[in-house]
């Protein structure tokens, strides 16, 4: 039991690690890791929820697949999954975006410089 805390929680760290990494480096402009964590951490949770539930509907499916279909199956079922993964990379890149304008767009005494809308 204490084995598979313990791999949930290594894989969340690791997810979020990368993802962070990515919207750090991988951007045309450095951004700060204050402003890249929130997107980070919503996506590395999200990622390792896709994973944990993930691979009991895969194994599911593929059990019950049948020979010829399942290659088939198995194709679109990859591109659906490439599919939510970018979605949520996606997203979670949106938040990190709009958190930062919303800290750019405040004075210090939390009225908005500009209006938004």
């Amino acid at each position: 039991m204490i084995n598979r805390i313990l791999l949930v929680i290594g894989a969340l760290v690791i997810n979020t690690a990368t993802v962070g990494l990515t919207y750090r480096w991988l951007c045309s402009v450095r951004s700060p890791w204050r402003q890249v964590m929130p997107g980070a951490i919503c996506a590395g949770v999200a990622f390792s929820v896709m994973q944990f539930f993930g691979t009991t509907v895969v194994v599911r499916l593929i059990a019950n697949a049948s020979p010829v279909y399942g290659t088939f199956a198995t194709v679109i079922g990859l591109f659906t999954w490439l599919g939510l993964h970018s979605g949520v990379a996606l997203i979670a890149a949106e938040l990190n975006e709009v958190l930062s304008r919303q800290r750019i767009t405040r004075e210090p005494d939390g009225e908005p410089l500009l209006s938004m809308g």
